[in-house]
């Protein structure tokens, strides 16, 4: 008896990222203490409209916002104030 090769959790995907530049704002985050004191408390900010959120690790985030939804300097602000 043979087995057959079995392919499961597969997603062949494929991205436009001009659509994604045009809908959406990145920031990257990242503290030169050991870890960000408020983790993600920041995202019971009001303010911030966040899409999607990825930890790198205690230092460091990737945060994707609507685009022009909130400016660089107003997410620096929001992000201090948390603190």
């Amino acid at each position: 008896m043979s087995i057959k090769k079995l392919y499961s959790n597969e997603l062949l995907a494929s991205f436009e990222y001009s659509n994604i530049d045009r809908d959406y704002d990145f920031y990257y985050v990242t503290t030169s203490d050991k870890y960000i004191k408020s983790g993600a408390a920041f995202l019971d900010i009001d303010d911030i409209k966040i899409s999607a959120l990825q930890f790198e690790s205690g230092k460091s985030f990737l945060v994707m916002l609507p685009k022009n939804s909130t400016s660089r300097a107003e997410f620096v602000r929001l992000l201090n104030e948390k603190e």
